[in-house]
């Protein structure tokens, strides 16, 4: 390889590392992971029966997946406790989507993906 060859592919490699520093720098910058992080907590404490969760929010695709964690314990072969477990989380997206609407941060429904954790059966 020549001189110029390998002074093309180090810029290369620069302005690619420099892209991938960018890119964090956007996540690390974006208010909206935060608010979304603290937006699942306020909904969790503000329910009926008080839960503490914990929120994952991952950037995706112009969007967010926010996984949220905490949720009671399901035993799976009960369907009184699955109908409970579904009664919770439905109970616990009206407080988070009201809680989006109150805070004019409405248009964030559009682009998240929830998903939901149960905690460990024997796990307080």
């Amino acid at each position: 390889m020549d001189k110029e060859t390998l002074i093309i592919q180090k810029l290369l490699k620069i302005a690619d590392n420099q892209q991938k520093i960018l890119q964090r720098l956007a996540q690390a910058q974006d208010t909206n992971v935060d608010y979304l992080h603290r937006a699942v907590q306020t909904a969790g404490v503000n329910m009926s029966q008080p839960l503490s969760l914990t929120a994952f929010v991952t950037p995706k695709d112009g969007g967010y997946t926010v996984t949220v964690d905490g949720f009671p314990a399901v035993s799976e072969g009960d369907p009184k406790d699955v109908q409970r477990d579904n009664a919770v989380k439905t109970s616990f997206k009206k407080n988070f989507d009201n809680q989006l609407q109150a805070q004019q941060k409405g248009e964030l429904l559009n682009s998240l993906a929830l998903v939901y954790k149960n905690k460990a059966a024997g796990v307080a």
